[in-house]
């Protein structure tokens, strides 16, 4: 599950993507000690104060730059799309068709997993998947070099990349914002 999380700045609006690994993260930030900057950032509160939000902002970025102990290990998964485009795609959820020595594969990035899995079709079409293959320990997967995906980068951290990103766009807009005191927040 993800949610959005809507500030409106102003004139200005602004939505925070929170996937599943983020609030992953939040919520384990959350459960150790630090339910006053997850709130104001994620609660149901529809007002907050434009310094309260700042000072939330600041706190989770800290805790998040120090990869405190307190966080767990994302898996993202990096491959280019299509082989040799320059294009590359970068997530913690699944991904599927992959080819490695000539069999399909799915590939499933996560808080705390990151597992390869087969899969195949019996006679009548019916799609089977053998049991998975826990690949944190690796961190490059060579693919067919006639399949679409390229290799795949195995991509340990504690900070969710997308989601550190977006608060420091956040953060910015908020410092920007002279005059305003009063931030509206919304969760979709």
């Amino acid at each position: 599950m993800s949610i959005d999380v809507t500030f409106i700045i102003g004139k200005q609006e602004f939505c925070l993507p929170l996937p599943p690994e983020a609030l992953d993260v939040l919520d384990t930030i959350g459960h150790a000690g630090y339910e006053e900057p997850v709130d104001a950032v994620i609660g149901d509160v529809k007002h907050i104060s434009r310094d309260r939000l700042i000072n939330a902002i600041d706190c989770l970025l800290k805790l998040l730059e120090e990869e405190s102990d307190v966080l767990p290990l994302i898996y993202y998964v990096k491959s280019e799309w299509i082989r040799g485009s320059g294009n590359y795609n970068i997530g913690a959820g699944i991904a599927t068709g992959i080819k490695i020595q000539g069999d399909s594969y799915q590939v499933e990035g996560g808080v705390n997993r990151c597992q390869l899995t087969r899969q195949w079709c019996d006679d009548s079409g019916k799609l089977h998947n053998d049991e998975s293959i826990d690949i944190r320990d690796r961190k490059i997967i060579v693919t067919d070099p006639d399949g679409s995906d390229g290799d795949l980068e195995i991509i340990k951290t504690k900070r969710p990349l997308l989601f550190v990103d977006e608060l420091m766009k956040l953060r910015e807009i908020l410092a920007n914002a002279e005059g305003v005191t009063s931030i509206k927040k919304s969760i979709t």
